[in-house]
C-alpha cells in the first residue's frame, strides 16, 4: 500500500505533507483532467460520515473517505485539490505509475478487507 495526496491541514498523519509544500509544480490542463478521472473511479477503502472542508472557502468539497486501486490510497479530496490548483505538485512515483498504465482507470485485483486493515492499522498507528 502508497499513500498520496494527503494534506497535513486537514489530515493530521505522520505521512501528510502541508499544502504549502505541494504548490510547486505547473501541471496541463490534460494531465489534470487524466489524473482526476484516475482518481475518482477508485474503489472506497473506508469512509465515514462526515465531510472534508476546502481550506480557503470552508466549504463542503467531499465526503471523509479514502479510495484505492489497489497500489495506491488517496483521500477523497484528491482529485479536488489537483483540479483547484494547477500548481499542485502530483507525487513523481504515482505520476509515473499512472503513465506506465496509461491512466487505465480500472482498479487492480486485491483483497479489499486486507487492504482495509493495512490502511486502519497506519491510520491508528500515527
Amino acid at each position: 500500500m502508497k499513500l498520496v495526496g494527503f494534506i497535513k491541514e486537514i489530515d493530521f498523519f505522520p505521512w501528510a505533507k502541508p499544502l504549502e509544500e505541494y504548490m510547486m509544480d505547473i501541471n496541463p490542463s490534460e494531465l489534470i483532467d487524466q489524473i482526476t478521472v484516475y482518481l475518482e473511479k477508485g474503489k472506497l477503502v473506508i469512509g465515514w460520515m462526515g465531510y472534508y472542508i476546502d481550506l480557503e472557502t470552508k466549504e463542503h468539497i467531499a465526503p471523509h473517505a479514502y479510495y484505492t486501486d489497489g497500489i495506491w490510497v488517496w483521500p477523497s479530496y484528491y482529485p479536488y485539490y489537483i483540479r483547484k490548483y494547477s500548481r499542485f505538485a502530483i507525487d513523481k512515483e504515482f505520476l509515473k505509475y499512472l503513465q506506465d498504465r496509461k491512466f487505465e482507470e480500472s482498479v487492480m485485483d486485491f483483497n479489499e478487507l486486507e487492504l482495509q486493515k493495512e490502511f486502519i492499522e497506519k491510520i491508528k498507528s500515527r
